[in-house]
């Protein structure tokens, strides 16, 4: 069984996959967009397979050199027919236009693999409407221009739910979360990527703790709760060492986790990318962690990260006074990381998704009722009618 990742790199997922995969046995390949890595700050030093370019010729005229990759990528597309078995998607982009891979392969019997990354499906403004009103959670407390910012990065209603639909319709497996699976019909396995060894067994707490917070965007990371609970922290007497690390490479950010005692790193429902890798560099962990809601298969340490900065300060002042619980919260997220998000433990992960046996999380309870109560208008009403079923049973 002979398998390709790509096509878009986001948070390094295809290298990483990759290199995981290919560690422990699979016969796997990589492709992306040459220019999309090699321009990029965090991607640049990879290596991939196929880096599909388009000749130098057509990249000095835009409407020429889109019709160039264009026709780069249908190419690859049409060779990868005749080589591969099983295509991993990240995210939806695809290497034909309009999502085509998709029903091409489906009709081949190809098996189409989509790992979902967040906004391609999750629909910003009723996503958060469930997730404050059924779930209690404020990822910005009520901040109505951080709330209107974050709506306006995130993607329309029809991109959102046709790209969830075209997905059940053609996907044999989707891998995603439950906080980005606003139109979810069918089954989803609960998204995991490995994160390599950063150290090789768990470190001791410093005698001064160093609290390390790295936002990629201030905003949706919590940076204004995160400094608040810092100045309380201070003003409290307490004795650590904090750094607000930006704009800086992966490679320095994990090497300062490597030193550090504690990562705050964002508020949300789970953990993301940054948060996993302090885990497999023994830091105690601050960020997401509503496993009820996320249908994780097992218990993770990880400290809530909520909207509050008296509840930051307080659950950082624990950390930072009671040693032997820092020692404890170290060790138990470096035992997560290696038990689920290693290499090791995402090879297993990914087999299971071959047998169909991995866990999956179901739509959520009352979901169509859910997504008519917080839709804006008539006609998305009517396409939730039209393409979300009604359930009388719901497993959590």
């Amino acid at each position: 069984m002979k398998i390709i990742i790509g096509v878009h790199e986001l948070a390094n997922n295809v290298f990483s996959m990759h290199k995981a995969l290919k560690k422990h046995g699979y016969d796997i390949e990589s492709v992306v967009l040459k220019n999309q890595v090699k321009n990029h700050k965090f991607y640049s030093s990879n290596s991939y397979d196929h880096e599909l370019e388009t000749s130098s010729l057509f990249q000095t005229n835009k409407l020429l050199n889109k019709v160039a990759i264009i026709l780069t990528k249908t190419l690859f597309f049409i060779k990868s027919l005749f080589k591969y078995d099983v295509f991993v998607y990240i995210t939806d982009v695809t290497l034909l236009p309009l999502h085509m891979d998709w029903p091409i392969l489906n009709l081949l019997n190809k098996r189409i693999i989509i790992f979902n990354c967040g906004s391609e499906v999750r629909q910003r403004q009723v996503q958060y409407m469930i997730d404050s009103n059924v779930y209690n959670f404020e990822l910005f407390d009520g901040d109505t221009e951080q709330l209107k910012l974050y709506y306006q990065k995130g993607r329309s209603f029809q991109q959102t739910l046709r790209t969830q639909a075209w997905e059940e319709m053609f996907c044999d497996d989707i891998v995603s979360i439950r906080n980005q699976s606003t139109f979810q019909n069918k089954p989803c396995y609960v998204f995991k990527f490995p994160v390599e060894e950063i150290r090789n067994k768990v470190k001791l707490p410093n005698k001064i703790p160093l609290i390390i917070h790295a936002p990629s965007d201030r905003i949706f990371k919590g940076t204004k709760y995160v400094l608040e609970a810092i100045e309380m922290l201070k003003s409290s007497g307490a004795t650590f060492h904090f750094e607000l690390i930006e704009n800086k490479p992966n490679d320095y950010v994990l090497e300062r986790l490597n030193e550090a005692d504690i990562l705050i790193d964002q508020p949300g429902s789970w953990v993301a990318r940054l948060a996993i890798e302090a885990m497999a560099a023994s830091c105690a962990t601050i960020g997401g962690n509503m496993q009820e809601y996320i249908d994780f298969e097992a218990p993770s340490p990880v400290i809530q990260f909520e909207t509050d900065s008296k509840k930051l300060y307080e659950k950082l002042n624990k950390l930072v006074s009671d040693i032997d619980y820092r020692k404890q919260k170290m060790s138990e997220c470096y035992d997560f990381w290696k038990d689920h998000y290693s290499e090791e433990a995402y090879s297993n992960f990914f087999r299971k998704i071959l047998d169909k046996t991995a866990h999956q999380y179901q739509p959520i309870k009352n979901n169509r009722n859910l997504l008519l109560n917080f839709s804006e208008t008539k006609w998305q009403r009517i396409a939730i009618k039209l393409l979300i079923k009604k359930r009388s049973s719901y497993k959590k």
